[in-house]
């Protein structure tokens, strides 16, 4: 996820103000509340109105498109560590505040009565960070199953897939049936040798990335998009 885009002021005067405010515990839960609806919202947008984890669509306000969002961090607020050790509680409730560290997530339901994302994992901490640029290297997508993999034996990713539930039954069928039709579609425009080929892959990847909301699965597209890319010379 690209963040470059900065900390919403709101949010930046609000941690000001608590970190200078005596008698006030330093944490997610003591931010002011109205600002989680704008900071939701600024962190929906920056990932293209997608999930953070499962890649489906979401929405920040009421009677919006996809699933509504809340804000997930990634580092968990209450850690098992942090149960434990006094100092890993400090850890948790410094990083609850960090910017870097809060995505938007989906509700969790799958459609099927199983639940997946941050409603599966719960407290579990996680190793592959989305605001990493590595994050879409380290997973890959099968398209004859529709499956999620730790990339070349990425043993941290392929936990994490499987703590967040990402191949669901219900997840895995949806997830397949969508990104088999968008890559037929956008194949159908390849024919014509390579030169076509590429060229069409990387006008359809610019579209892409120029969107304010991606397609569901935009970042497993694109990244199908670059795989076939660098078959071209791309």
């Amino acid at each position: 996820m690209d963040k470059t885009g900065g900390v919403p002021n709101i949010y930046v005067e609000a941690v000001g103000i608590m970190k200078v405010t005596p008698d006030t515990s330093q944490d997610y839960d003591h931010l002011p509340p109205e600002i989680k609806p704008p900071l939701l919202e600024d962190l929906t947008e920056k990932q293209h109105r997608l999930c953070v984890y499962c890649e489906r669509r979401i929405h920040a306000r009421e009677n919006g498109r996809g699933s509504r969002a809340h804000i997930e961090h990634w580092h968990p607020r209450h850690s098992e560590r942090g149960k434990h050790d006094s100092q890993a509680a400090k850890e948790d409730d410094k990083l609850s505040i960090e910017y870097r560290n809060m995505f938007a997530c989906c509700d969790g339901a799958t459609g099927d009565g199983e639940q997946c994302c941050d409603k599966k994992r719960k407290n579990i901490e996680l190793h592959v960070d989305p605001a990493e640029e590595e994050c879409r290297r380290r997973i890959s997508y099968c398209p004859g199953s529709g499956y999620m993999r730790g990339a070349d034996g990425d043993d941290g990713a392929e936990a994490d897939i499987t703590v967040l539930n990402l191949n669901e039954r219900q997840l895995v069928a949806n997830r397949k049936s969508y990104i088999s039709e968008y890559l037929r579609r956008l194949f159908a425009r390849c024919s014509g040798g390579s030169a076509k080929t590429r060229n069409e892959l990387e006008k359809e990847k610019q579209r892409i990335l120029a969107l304010r909301q991606w397609p569901e699965y935009g970042g497993i597209i694109l990244a199908m998009i670059d795989k076939r890319l660098r078959q071209y010379g791309g």
